[in-house]
């Protein structure tokens, strides 16, 4: 592995562990392969103010991805391991593409966690009440002019979950917006051992 791409990954990590978000493991193990086609039905959402109106940039879409045999780069205590990959994962991709990398938020951790369990009951960027997504960041008072939010599940390891946004122009376009520089995120395993992920963003 190139040596600046390790130390920014050992840097992360200790920046992670700092935050907390990789510390007290739980959750199940997962095997070191994956063989299964999976359909992923995905939805990756950004809002901007305009006018001081909320206005939706884009929208839910699905795909049916093949994900047989895919290697991982390590194995996984718990969801706390997923969520600080899941975030490597997306600041190697900002750095491929000249960004800044986001910086973890304790509020938008907790902001994702609260989406990712909404979405066992309706997965969608509506909420079960019947809100617009959007409507978190004044039930959670988030500062910033702007936010985005990407979804996934039947997708079992940070890896795939990537893959699958990569693979989404509107969730690489939410990935890759230079706006933002906050991130959390979100993993909620349903009744079924459905794993619901959601990704938040913010300036």
């Amino acid at each position: 592995m190139d040596k600046a791409l390790t130390f920014c990954r050992i840097g992360l990590l200790l920046l992670l562990s700092a935050a907390g978000v990789i510390s007290q493991p739980g959750g199940n193990i997962v095997d070191q392969t994956i063989a299964a086609a999976v359909k992923i039905t995905y939805a990756a959402s950004v809002y901007a103010d305009i006018a001081d109106e909320q206005v939706p940039l884009s929208d839910m879409e699905e795909l049916i991805i093949d994900d047989t045999t895919v290697p991982l780069s390590g194995s996984y205590s718990g969801f706390a391991e997923f969520s600080a990959k899941l975030i490597e994962l997306v600041n190697i991709e900002r750095g491929k593409a000249g960004l800044s990398i986001l910086t973890v938020s304790d509020l938008l951790i907790t902001v994702a966690e609260v989406r990712a369990a909404e979405l066992e009951e309706q997965y969608s960027h509506t909420r079960p009440d019947g809100r617009d997504w959007v409507t978190i960041r004044s039930d959670f008072n988030i500062p910033g002019r702007g936010a985005g939010e990407n979804l996934n599940k039947n997708t079992a390891t940070p890896e795939s979950c990537m893959q699958s946004w990569i693979n989404s122009p509107d969730h690489k376009a939410n990935i890759l917006m230079p706006e933002w520089n906050k991130v959390g995120v979100g993993i909620h395993e349903g009744s079924d051992g459905t794993l619901y992920w959601a990704m938040v963003f913010t300036d």
